[in-house]
């Protein structure tokens, strides 16, 4: 049996901390929570050749903070169930582990929970990536027996080195913007139908020469969720301007 490959492309992100604490493995990736696939938990094995007390902290794709385990020095693995620390199960998408202590981030790895399914493109935007590794070791056992064994799964994290100036787009379970505008001033994201239809727009003031962040949850000016597909994406400020049509799937 030819076990399926996850491909993940890093633009811009450090690399693993050449000695000490490390994650050996990630067990159960893609998994499901709360649902009745093969796959309903993560196993997180970590190697602590110091003894050190380090941390095992989930986040999402953004950088929030989603839930932290301290890492037992007598047994190196951590379970996690898919749920924050309010015990809600977290949304389907991509999210990732690292492991650290007080002062430094050893290792980071990728999670994919409710997604990752063979043939799929995953696009995100991350800024501030820990170092740790480029890519996804996915458990064949949590892919079912019908999946084409030949297909792959790209992941596309996006983190570039913007110039001031410059923006980017990106589409996937959210829509997320980046820009780091030469001029301050107010910026809006409009997300449009295919018609030019607003359903949805949201303005900021932004700093001169930062990259700043803006993000789209799929609901409409009422927060009601739309349908799955693709919008025009429009973003505007002071002497900027970027319009780029993109696909929301959830």
């Amino acid at each position: 049996m030819r076990i399926p490959m996850i491909a993940v492309v890093i633009i811009f992100a450090g690399n693993i901390c050449a000695t000490g604490p490390k994650i050996v493995s990630v067990t159960g990736n893609p998994f499901s929570p709360g649902e009745g696939g093969l796959c309903k938990v993560t196993h997180i094995v970590c190697d602590n050749p110091d003894k050190r007390k380090l941390t095992v902290e989930i986040f999402d794709w953004t950088g929030g903070s989603i839930r932290g385990f301290s890492l037992n020095i007598g047994n190196p693995m951590v379970i996690w169930d898919g749920r924050d620390i309010s015990g809600n199960i977290v949304p389907p998408d991509l999210y990732y582990v690292t492991l650290s202590d007080d002062e430094t981030s050893y290792d980071r790895a990728f999670l994919l929970v409710g997604i990752g399914k063979l043939g799929d493109e995953i696009t995100r935007f991350m800024s501030r990536l820990p170092p740790g590794r480029t890519v996804v070791s996915p458990d064949v056992m949590c892919f079912p027996d019908s999946a084409p064994t030949t297909a792959t799964t790209t992941i596309t994290i996006v983190n570039p080195e913007l110039k001031t100036g410059e923006g980017v787009i990106t589409g996937g379970t959210k829509i997320t913007a980046a820009v780091k505008p030469a001029k301050a001033g107010k910026f809006t994201l409009k997300v449009m139908e295919q018609s030019g239809n607003i359903i949805w727009q949201n303005s900021r003031e932004l700093a001169e020469n930062s990259t700043a962040l803006m993000i789209w949850d799929g609901g409409d000016l009422t927060g009601k969720q739309v349908d799955d597909g693709f919008y025009i994406v429009n973003l505007s400020g002071p002497e900027f301007e970027l319009v780029k049509t993109v696909e929301l799937r959830r």
